[in-house]
């Protein structure tokens, strides 16, 4: 006797995944650390075998940490790491501020 195996593939999944594959990775790290530059303390770096460890801490003023540049460094930019460029200029035409929704995440 003759036996067929009926496969399912679930072609949404694989389109999804067939889209990841499309996206250019390397394209979207960003290598510029100038905001910890400006607002964190670097201390020296550990490097163990492979194992390569940085460690920063944010500066204090007297007994105060100096949080609130920092804080704002990163309101400012948050939008930027949650949407594409194509998705923030689609909010701005539609006057949403992609702060508050970035900021949900």
């Amino acid at each position: 006797s003759n036996h067929y195996r009926l496969f399912y593939i679930d072609l949404t999944k694989f389109s999804k995944m067939e889209k990841l594959k499309d996206i250019n990775w390397k394209g979207l790290v960003d290598g510029k650390h100038s905001w910890m530059e400006e607002h964190l303390r670097a201390h020296p770096v550990k490097r163990e075998g492979k194992t390569v460890t940085r460690f920063y801490s944010v500066d204090f003023s007297g007994t105060q940490q100096e949080l609130l540049a920092l804080v704002e460094s990163m309101a400012d930019s948050i939008s930027h790491y949650v949407y594409d460029e194509k998705q923030l200029e689609e909010m701005k035409k539609r006057n949403i501020e992609p702060f508050r929704k970035a900021s949900g995440f």
